[in-house]
């Protein structure tokens, strides 16, 4: 994974949609890349997102950085955490950061799929992701 791909993931706001009997589409914060590669998305709000998720567990979360004007795309199929380390673990990250919110729970998911998102000619150019 490239550091500039990996930097603008973990700084900006991610668009998370998911598909139900209608498009959906979701501004996330709480949220963070592991080393690994795997995408780890917070269970704050979640209510048509998660029951799209939960139906066919696809998802796509688009990022752009408005400095570098550099977007990117992830798709993958996700997994549920409803309790365990991952949840106390963004709990508590929450509560060190003074956040007035806590996880319910947890998606996880390794990117099938990276793709540049910007204009240009490396739009849709797959990203190498680990």
């Amino acid at each position: 994974m490239e550091d500039e791909v990996k930097k603008i993931f973990t700084e900006q706001t991610w668009f998370v949609a998911t598909m139900g009997k209608c498009p959906n589409v979701v501004p996330i914060g709480f949220k963070k890349v592991e080393e690994d590669g795997t995408m780890v998305i917070a269970d704050v709000a979640m209510n048509t997102t998660k029951k799209n998720l939960q139906d066919n567990g696809l998802i796509a979360v688009t990022v752009c950085d408005p400095e570098t004007k550099k977007a990117y795309m992830a798709k993958g199929k996700v997994k549920f955490f409803e309790e365990g380390e991952l949840v106390d673990a963004l709990n508590q990250f929450a509560e060190e950061q003074g956040f007035p919110f806590r996880a319910k729970g947890a998606v996880t998911f390794k990117p099938c799929m990276v793709l540049a998102k910007h204009p240009g000619p490396d739009n849709d150019k797959e990203i190498e992701w680990i």
